[in-house]
Formats: C-alpha cells, structure tokens, sequence
C-alpha cells in the first residue's frame, strides 16, 4: 500500500514529479507510516524521471562583494552593447565604460564586436 501511495503522491499527473518536499507534504496531510520521510525521499532520489530532466538549482557563483574604489578611473567597468540599428557609418554596437568611483558613462561605436 506505501508503494502504491508514493507512486499516487509523486508520479500521478496532478502531482507533476513534485519533488521530495512537496511530496512528502502531498502525504503527510493524508496519511503516516513511521518511514514515511525515509521512503519519500528514497523514491523520490530513485525517480527515473526526476533524474533526467530535473533542473540544477545548485548556486553557479559566490555571493555578490563589495569593492573599495579609491580615486576616478582606479576601477572601470566594460561591456558590448548590441546589435542595435544600423547607423549612417555602418556602427551596429557601443563599447560602455563605466567609471565605478564617479560612475562616468563613456560610449564608443563599434562596427563589430572582433
């Protein structure tokens, strides 16, 4: 019967794969085994589906820092904007520098970005 409602709780349409959390919440509310969360979270990992097209939701990069600038120009910031419209001399992209201590915008036109 616990196989029977694990398979009801995550891999029923309405139930979309739901993930080891929602599933044992789907359950918990309806009904209780002493190994229901160990169950739950080893069907759940033993998923087939779940295993292959689940997303990784794991963070790709460290959190956000502060950087100390002490004087205009000590620090800059670059970056390629475009394609936008084409201008009468043929410039398709801006090349954008950005000062961080005064925060001065400067723009250049670029025909391409190599």
């Amino acid at each position: 019967m616990q196989n029977e409602l694990l398979r009801w709780a995550h891999d029923h349409p309405t139930a979309e794969h739901g993930g080891q959390q929602k599933t044992l919440f789907g359950l918990s509310t309806r009904v209780y085994w002493k190994s229901m969360r160990k169950d739950v979270f080893n069907y759940v990992a033993a998923c087939q589906e779940c295993q292959q097209f689940k997303y990784n939701n794991a963070p790709t990069s460290s959190l956000m820092q502060m950087y100390l600038v002490n004087e205009p120009w000590y620090t800059i910031g670059m970056n390629i904007l475009g394609p936008l419209p084409t201008t009468t001399r043929q410039n398709r992209f801006l090349l954008v520098v950005v000062d961080y201590f005064t925060q001065w915008v400067e723009l250049f036109p670029l025909k391409s970005t190599t």
